[in-house]
Parts: structure tokens; sequence; C-alpha cells
């Protein structure tokens, strides 16, 4: 076969599979590509493996274009599982999918698990990265092992915690890779550590079950700390206080991090705090535990869009018959162009009968059964004759200096759910601003 071929003529580069081509298995392709690795990529769709054996990566992850084009000769993509029978390195990393309750679906996993058991060679090293509940890990281990009765197989499970927009830079720059182990006490093979010492950052070793629930740990942890800033954030707005202040002072302590959740917002996006916190909860209630904390942080997030709603209601359309409102940032978060859990359709679904709705996003477009909502390719364009704008996503092209940007406005009311802007904007042109833990009161009038 091609690729093999290709292998043989670099011996120094090891020839490295990969299972599953969704977001995840895509970027460690580039990143292993980028450290000397020769890949062969599988998965089951027919039209992501055609896509990128033509050299076009079909995420949209900053950076990962051009990777490909760099190491097109160390990429190779196949829909036939036996494709990775000679990789003595396997990597699955699917991306786990959930279903509208946030809940893991593990169907589609355990499918194309079935499908590379019976290509899995001896001595093959697995290395297993989706993001799993606690005990998956373990059966896949028990299925091996039953599967592959007396062969040396070597299952391990690898702790993912890449934020989507940013994956190209971790692999810059990685904290630590986590690993889990069938026995702790035994020590990792040293294929395992070769494959990974490109990364130059720290290798921790845990079982399983510790790895696993590291993940929901973490997700726990960041959740946390949206409803903590997002509490405070409450606070400051009904005594006057300024959220931006209070984080400044925050970051000086050395008891939290700079580089935490310090920034209030609707509540969670995207689905993937979502789904490990559903995970996690149905987790603790088949242990007879009571998931009280986790239930609270679900519950904050779901409220938190009643801000949006207060101010749209008080401010706009209740002045207005019909507004013309305009929605800056359609993507869950910047740097994606995922709609999946995003806010706008939210708004949409709950306002597109009572206003008229204009929207940009540099990446991301709205699909063909949102056609009440007209979608420009240019920021101002959207913003022209508008009564109100509603930014949603932190693309830095809406960190507005200019304030007379907003001239093309009719009225000119700003709800900035991002806090990407700044109530220093109120000084100018009679803006109405609306930030997150700044209190609404203060709106200047005067002219500059």
């Amino acid at each position: 076969m091609k690729y093999l071929q290709k292998s043989k003529k670099e011996k120094t580069f090891p020839l490295l599979g990969i299972v599953g081509l969704s977001h995840l298995g895509i970027v460690w392709s580039a990143a292993f590509a980028i450290k000397g690795f020769h890949i062969v990529g599988f998965d089951i769709d027919s039209e992501t493996v055609d896509n990128l054996n033509k050299g076009i990566v079909t995420i949209p992850e900053p950076g990962i274009q051009e990777i490909f084009d760099r190491h097109r000769d160390q990429l190779f993509f196949s829909t036939d599982p036996n494709c990775i029978k000679d990789c003595s390195i396997v990597i699955f990393a699917k991306d786990m999918p959930y279903n509208e309750a946030g809940v893991i679906d593990e169907k589609i996993i355990n499918n194309l698990l079935k499908k590379i058991f019976p290509t899995l060679s001896n001595d093959t090293e697995f290395i297993f990265m989706c993001q799993v509940p606690v005990g998956f890990t373990r059966k896949i281990f028990h299925k091996i092992n039953k599967y592959h009765f007396n062969r040396n197989i070597s299952l391990t499970y690898c702790l993912q915690t890449l934020t989507i927009g940013t994956t190209m830079e971790w692999f810059n720059n990685p904290d630590r890779i986590v690993f889990g182990l069938a026995n702790i006490q035994r020590k990792p093979s040293k294929r395992l550590i070769n494959t990974y010492k490109h990364f130059n950052c720290p290798l921790e070793f845990v079982s399983y079950e510790s790895a696993e629930l590291t993940k929901a740990a973490i997700s726990l942890s960041l959740a946390c700390s949206v409803t903590f800033i997002n509490t405070i954030s409450d606070i400051c707005e009904k005594l006057g206080a300024d959220i931006n202040d209070i984080v400044k002072v925050m970051k000086l302590d050395k008891r939290f991090s700079p580089l935490g959740y310090w920034r209030p917002g609707l509540g969670f996006a995207g689905g993937h705090l979502e789904r490990d916190l559903n995970t996690l909860k149905e987790l603790s209630k088949k242990n007879d535990l009571e998931p009280e904390l986790i239930k609270t942080i679900i519950d904050n997030s779901k409220n938190r869009y009643n801000w949006l709603v207060d101010i749209i209601e008080n401010n706009i359309l209740n002045k207005n018959a019909k507004p013309r409102i305009c929605i800056w940032g359609l993507a869950y978060k910047k740097g994606t162009d995922s709609l999946h859990n995003a806010h706008c359709l939210r708004v949409i679904r709950d306002f597109s009968a009572r206003a008229e709705l204009t929207a940009f996003d540099p990446w991301a477009v709205l699909p063909n059964n949102y056609k009440k909502v007209k979608q420009f390719q240019n920021k101002i364009e959207a913003l022209r004759n508008a009564d109100c704008v509603i930014i949603l996503t932190e693309w830095e092209e809406f960190s507005i200096n200019q304030p007379n940007t907003f001239d093309v406005m009719r009225k000119k009311i700003i709800i900035d759910c991002v806090n990407i802007i700044g109530p220093k904007i109120r000084t100018y042109q009679d803006i109405n601003y609306f930030g997150m833990g700044i209190p609404h009161h203060s709106i200047s009038t005067n002219r500059k």
C-alpha cells in the first residue's frame, strides 16, 4: 500500500494509527505529524476521509490547515479498518457523541471499536483518548483481553482537556499529559513514553478510573468557576460595583489563577461542560450519592439566560412594536463555527416572531431552517438601522474602540453578553450599554 511504502523509506518516523476522524482525531493527526510521525487515519465517514486525503481539513481549528499542507506526505486516511493493522501504535480518538440531555451515547464508539478489534496486532500499543464515563476504559480492557486472548495488547487511557479553537497552541506548550493504566503498579511501556516524550511536558500515570474521573473533576471545577463569577456579577449590578474591578484585584491574589474563568456569561454553551456534568450527576445517582452541587450549577447556568431576556423585554420590546435586533456572534465560542447549543439559537427561537433579526459571525453560518434571520457577511451592514445589537461571541473584531461604528444604528443600545467592549463606551454618542456585572443605571448622554 502506498502509505506503507512511504513509511518504509523514512524508518526514523514510526507509523501511527488514528481511529476516529472527528475533531479530536484530526487535531491529534496534525500534532503527531508535526512531531515526525507518519499517520494512518481510519473512519467510516467516507466524505471526511476523502476530504482529508485531498488535503481539505473539515474542522475550523486555527492553524491546522497550514499544518496539513506542510505534512501532506505523512498523512493518509481510509475507510478500511485494515489500514491500521501494521501500526504498532493505535490511538482511538473519536469524539464522544451525546444526546440532547447532555448524556454520553456509547453506541457509535462501541460500533467503531468492534470494527478495529480484529485489526489490532500482537504487541499493539492501543491508546484510548475519548472523554468517557468512569469505568468505560476498564470495560474496553476486558473486551480486548477476551477478543485477543493470550496476545500482548496494551490499553492505555489518555486524558483529554483540549479546548476547541486553541488546540494547536496547546500542543506547542502542554501543561501535562495524563495516562490511565490498567495496573498502576506496572511501569508504562517504553513505546508509550517514546511516543509522547516529543511533547516536552510532564507525563502523569494513574489508574483508568482516576484518569477518567480527573476529566470530570476538571469540568466540575471549571463549572464552579463559571457559577461563581456569574453570581458575583449579579451582585455587582445590584450594588453598583463593577465586575472588572473585582476580577482585576482577585487575579493579583496568588491563590487564584489569572488564567481561570473570570468573565461572566449567559451560561454553558457548546454542550461539553453540560455533558460532563450530566454524566457525573448520573454516575453519582447510580452510586447512591446526592449531587446537590452539580444540580445547583446546572440550574444556575440555565437561569443565566434570563439576564438577557429581561434587558430585551424592558428596554427594546416594550418600547418598539417591531424592533430590528442585530446579533453579533453566532458560534458558541470564538475559534469555531459550531452552533451546537449556541446562545444565538435560543435568542432566535424566542424573539424572531417579535423582532426583525439580523446577524453576523466571521465563521458560523445559520442553517437553512433559520430563514427568518438575515445573515450578513459584514458586521456593519448587519448593524445598519438596528435598534439594538446583542454580542454573543467574544470574537476580537467585536472589541470596538471607535464608537462611531454604532452611528449606523437607529437606536444605540448595546447588550454585551461577553463584556468585550466595556462600559467606557457609554461616554460617547448617547450609547446605552449593558454589560454583565456592570451597573446599568449610570448611562451617560454626553457627546464627545
